[in-house]
Parts: structure tokens; sequence; C-alpha cells
């Protein structure tokens, strides 16, 4: 990680104006608004004497406050020339001294000033800090609690002591003092925002970013918070806000370098793939030695296809990583996005040679294999397991794998990694709901809510097992889903409520994640819920969308684009609508576009060549699609959310599946899918061919269906 939260626990910050200035003005050593400012020549009774030491003093505080230290140093030692025993001028001057770097000379003078009055706390603070920039962590955390021991509520002193625990490796102690000086100084923008960076290193990643916005309503302009509050967020997965608030924290401090390559990690995630890589060349310019910053660029180019960026990365990182397995890994990722699957293997084998142990190496050559060596695939995951036995990442690959091959019994458990926090990138996240969640108990006579979870497909493919609910004896059984889908799956059978992902719900019995139901009542291939249809579109819909579609023998619908920030769009979308136009020579079809997202403007430009009708733009949502869909012949479409629609609907439909990343429900080698029995044909593209050939392979079988249809 570029940057880590851990690094923000730096010197003693003040950003929220919690400087030492509130020491430096204690409310009994308030000056009188006509006290005199400085010393005269003149003879002086004592109580003249002592109102000009207190002139003094407060001129000191002033001048501390703006930064005139040796100013303050002089009226300090004024004052205490006219007042010995002036207490606060003798802390304060300590505390002047040491700001600037005459440290013997500040830990007399606050040694002085325990002398004079041993309950005062701010000379135990300025001990610490002196204690601290002298190496004497130990003295300093000393000093410290006995500025505590004689005020409790100082706020300062535990942010301090909180700074100082968690540098030393004591996080536990760090929280504690957190919370104590919070209780102290509620609105404490630094104990806010220090409460929010322990949270955030203990994966209370929630928690963290409700701190960090309790540091900002403190202190708005807090640049640091901004830029972890973007942190905590990208971890939420709420990247949208996560963008918002790194770019403000730019915007704050431009130095922010960290928080610029956060940013190019959320915008990677929102799919704007341009700025994310610009965000990462800023970052470069400012520290071209990065080694992560390239790999995270490298990353990004080989993942959007720009091979050439990423091989000037691999280039580069030659000349700065001592590390070459690491650079294996990211040359044997960049031949497989480029189909080179035996430079890839050797890639990985030799990163293994290097090192044996490698848990990444193993984790991607099971990756690799997977395309056409699944034994092989199967014990490279088996193998980084054993090297990180409770690894999320290699227990969900090994999921993924056993549910391709079908073994769904093996498969489900493991699947429940996708919910692990340590995952590298969000797949599913755990609900934080006050009832509890249902984990196979009776559920004769009780309510459950299934979530929502992933993308609109699985939540268009998992919407049968409401039925499965209510057949256990669910006596009402809701369903919460991206709120496009709420009008279609609301169709569902055994739904009898429907919650938009933005809306509140009362509480249930219980509630259960989408992909965690097939697990829990046993799915197998045999006993897959795969009755069709179970959804279906509403006849308003379809009434008022029949007017648009074209008049033809055969009416066929066309999604050539999945969107784009998934992670595997590279492979499974096609590179445009003019690879499909081997389709035209189906005469006797009229060809709509569903098309919508990325691809979409495609379908707008097309011209006599391509003889389609443009239906996305009055999409408003799934409900629309399925009322298209029940009017036509047949969907082709691409591995993506209209694929699960049509075969919910029961309606023909034929997927045109990439050879890498190919998804886990299509299992291997079939034609068909069970998912949807009947209705669904699935055309795989091989190793190294093109989706030119694949949609030639199809075009054939189009035409031979259509001569069949009667």
């Amino acid at each position: 990680m570029l940057s880590s939260i851990r690094r923000w626990f730096g010197s003693a910050s003040r950003g929220d104006g919690s400087t030492t200035r509130s020491a430096l003005e204690p409310p009994h050593a308030t000056p009188s608004p006509d006290a005199p400012d400085a010393a005269t020549d003149a003879p002086a009774s004592a109580p003249a004497r002592d109102a000009q030491a207190e002139g003094l003093a407060a001129r000191g505080n002033r001048c501390v406050a703006e930064g005139r230290l040796q100013e303050a140093v002089a009226c300090y030692e004024q004052a205490l020339a006219l007042d010995p025993r002036h207490v606060i001028a003798c802390s304060n001057l300590g505390f002047a001294l040491q700001q600037l770097g005459r440290l013997d000379e500040a830990a007399s003078r606050l040694d002085q000033a325990l002398a004079l009055d041993p309950q005062r706390e701010e000379p135990y603070l300025f001990l610490g800090q002196i204690a601290e920039a002298r190496g004497d962590t130990a003295t300093a955390m000393l000093r410290l609690r006995e500025a505590l021991r004689r005020k409790p509520d100082f706020a300062f002193a535990w942010q301090e002591l909180c700074r100082l625990q968690f540098q030393t490796g004591d996080p536990r102690q760090a929280l504690q003092s957190a919370r104590n000086g919070l209780r102290a100084a509620p609105d404490s923008a630094m104990l806010q925002f220090y409460l929010g960076n322990l949270l955030f290193e203990q994966g209370e990643h929630r928690e963290a970013a409700a701190a960090y916005r309790r540091a900002l309503q403190a202190a708005p302009d807090l640049a640091q918070a901004h830029a972890n509050l973007g942190q905590a967020l990208l971890r939420l997965q709420e990247t949208e806000d996560a963008a918002q608030a790194l770019a403000r924290a730019i915007e704050l401090d431009p130095e922010l370098h960290d928080a610029r390559f956060h940013l190019g990690q959320a915008l990677q995630g929102l799919a704007r793939f341009e700025q994310a890589a610009e965000a990462f060349e800023q970052v470069l310019q400012a520290r071209p030695d990065s080694i992560e910053v390239w790999y995270a660029l490298g990353e990004l180019a080989m993942n959007r296809g720009w091979f050439d960026r990423a091989e000037a990365c691999i280039e580069r990182l030659r000349a700065l990583d001592d590390d070459p397995c690491r650079q294996l890994m990211l040359r044997g990722n960049l031949c497989k996005r480029q189909g080179r699957l035996q430079e890839s293997e050797r890639a990985y084998r030799q990163a293994l040679q290097e090192r044996p142990d490698f848990f990444d190496a193993w984790n991607n050559l099971g990756a690799l294999l997977e395309t056409d060596k699944l034994q092989e695939a199967e014990a490279a995951y088996r193998e980084a397991l054993r090297l990180d036995p409770g690894n999320p990442t290699a227990r969900w690959n090994l999921s993924v794998l056993l549910l391709r091959l079908g073994r769904m019994e093996e498969g489900w458990p493991l699947h429940e990694a996708r919910l692990d926090p340590r995952l590298p990138h969000v797949i599913s996240r755990m609900p934080e709901l006050p009832f509890p969640a249902w984990r196979g108990e009776p559920l004769a006579g009780k309510s459950v809510i299934m979530l929502g979870e992933q993308g609109f497909g699985d939540q268009v493919q998992l919407a049968r097992y409401a039925q499965s609910l209510k057949d256990r004896g669910a006596a009402r059984v809701s369903l919460q889903c991206r709120a496009a889908l709420k009008p279609l799956l609301a169709t569902a059978p055994g739904v009898d409520a429907v919650f938009g992902d933005d809306e509140v719900f009362e509480a249930h019995d219980y509630w259960v994640l989408g992909f965690s139901l097939p697990g829990l009542l046993g799915t197998t291939l045999h006993t897959l819920p795969a009755r069709l249809p179970y959804l279906s579109a509403d006849p308003r819909r379809i009434e008022a969308w029949a007017p648009r579609l074209p008049r033809a023998r055969r009416r066929i619908g066309l999604v050539w684009k999945g969107a784009a920030g998934h992670g595997n769009d590279l492979n499974r979308s096609l590179p445009g609508l003019q690879v499909l136009a081997p389709l035209w020579s189906c005469t006797d079809a009229a060809f709509v576009s569903l098309q919508k997202g990325q691809g979409e403007d495609e379908a707008a430009r097309a011209g006599p060549a391509q003889p389609i009708t443009d239906l996305a733009p009055g999409i408003a949502s799934f409900a629309d699609t399925a009322a298209i869909l029940a009017q036509l012949d047949l969907l082709i479409c691409v591995d993506t959310s209209a694929a699960h629609v049509a075969g919910a609907l029961g309606r023909p439909c034929w997927v045109l599946l990439p050879a890498m990343g190919c998804d886990w429900r299509w299992l291997l080698e079939r034609e068909d899918s069970p998912w949807y029995p009947g209705v669904m044909r699935l055309f795989r593209q091989a190793p190294g061919e093109s989706w030119d050939a694949v949609v030639q392979r199809l075009a054939s079988q189009l035409r031979a269906w259509s001569d069949a249809q009667p």
C-alpha cells in the first residue's frame, strides 16, 4: 500500500486549532485589558510590577501564537525578571525555548515551573515533548501521564499520549486514550482523526469513516482527514464518495500524493480509466521511483488493453524493483491478457522457482490453468491454501473453480469467502442489521428478507430462491435489490415485498444474502430451482413498447457490451457493434438494440449497413427490458444482465462467452445452462479464437434457426 493510515500518527499536528496555545492561556492568567504591555524604567510598586509581568506574559503568548518565538522568549524573561514566581511565564518560556530547539534551557525552565507549582499540568506536557524530541519515548509517555494525573480532562495530553502509544505498537491503549480525550473534548478534530486512524487499522472502516467525518465537522480543511476518509470509503466500496473526498484532499493540499494515488484507484473503480491513469502519472511526476504506483499503472494499462503502456511500466520496474518475482507476476498477467498463455505460465513458474512459497504465483497460476488444465489449477489453488490456509482470495478462487466444475457441494462453503473483508477488492459485504442471519433454522411462520448482492444479473438469477424459502415454510419473504430491478423482481413467485437498495425496510425474523442461499439450501446441479419462467413482463409495458418494435418475421435483440467496470470486461465485451455484422445475413430478421451504457452510442450512429432499431434510450428499468424481450423471438448477447432477464422470462437467448475469465455459472463445455434449461444456448470462444470467428459460427446457426422456424 502506497500510504498507510499509520503514517498519519506523525508529529504533534495541530490541524484542529488544538495547539499548545490553550496551555498558554490558562483562565487564571488572563491579563487585564488595560494592563501595561511592557516594563518601564520608572520605579513601580509591587502591584504595578505584577501587572507589568502579566502584560509581558500576555504579549509572550501572542507572540507564540503568531510564531514570533524569539520575541516571546524576551517577553517571558522580562516578566520573570519582574516576578520570578510567575509560573505561567516560566512554563511558557520553557515551551518557547523547546520550539526553538534549545532543549536543555527549556527543560530547566520547566523544572523551575514545577518547583513553583508541582500540580501544574502544562510543564509535564512540554517535558514530554522534549523527551520525545530526544528520542526517549518512554519518558515522554511518563511525563504525559503525570500531566493527566493532575488534569484528567487534559484533551491535548490524551491526544499526544494516543499518538505515542500507537507509534510504539500499543494500538489498544492508543484507542483508549483517544476515547478518553474525546470525553473531555468531543469536538477535537485531531482526536477524532486519530480515532479514525485507529479504527481503520483494526479494519473497522465504517466506524473510521464516521470518525473522519466528525473530525471534518470540526476542521473542514483538514486535508489528511479528507484523504483518509477517501481510503475508508474505498474499502467500503463507496467509490463515488471516496473519489469526492480524495479530490477535496488534493484541492486542499496538492502535495498529498498518496491521496492522488488512491484517487486513481477510485477513478478506476468508477470506470474512468483515462482519468485514473492520469492520476497515477501525476503521482509518478512527483515520485518517479514509486514502485507501487508503477505497478498500479501497469495493471491498469494491462487490464484496459493498453499493452504498450503496460510494457513500458514493466521495463521501468525492472530498473526499480529488486524483487524479480513481482515483475514476473506482472509479466505473466500481461501475457495472459494478450492470450499468450504459455508465456504467462512460464512467467508464473519462473517466479515459483525464485520463491517456491510465493502465494500470489500459485494463486495466479491456478487462475491461468483454469483455461484448460483444471486438475493442475485445483492443485495450484490448494497449494496456495496450504501456504496460507485462511487466505480469502485463494478460498474464493477455489470456490469459483469448483462451481465451474459442477462440484457445488464443495464450492458453496468456500464461496462464503466473498464476504471476507481481507479481500483486496470488495465482492460482497456482511450487512449490519438488528436481527439475525438465517443459517438454516426452521422457517415455519417466520419472515425473512433476501439481500441482493453483486451485479444486476446475479440478483435476477437468485430471485428464484424466494419461492424456495416459501417452500421451507416462511410466512413472509421480502427481497432487497438494486432499484432498477425492483418492478421486475416484484413478479418473482414467493416474493411478498420488494425494497430498493436505497430504501429502509422493517425488521424481519431473519436476513440472508442471495449467494448464501444455494449453499444453505443444498443446491446441486441436480437440485437447481430451475422452473421457468419465474419472472414476467408487465402487460401495460408490453402494450406501450409494441408500437416501437419493428415489423419483421423474426425480431432479434442485441447486447454486445457489459458494464465497463466489470473486472473481465475486456474479455467478455465485444470490441463493437461491427463485430456482429455477419448477423445481417439473416435477411428475414429485424434487429433491435437493448444496449445500455458503454456501446449505446454505436446503435444510435448505426447506418444502413447496420440494420438495427435503437430502443435503449427509452429503457428506464429492467421492467422495460423485460417488456421488450417478451416480444422478441431471440436475444443474442454477451455475458451480462440481459441474458439472465431473458432466461428468467423463459425467452430464447444465445450468449457469447469469452475464453478468458468465463463466469463459473456457465460451467464447462456445455452449450446449455441448467440455470435456464431449454431457453439458453451458449457460444464459447476457444482459447486464441477471435470474436469474429465466434460470431461467424453463430451467424451460421442463426440462419439455420430462422429457416427452421414456422
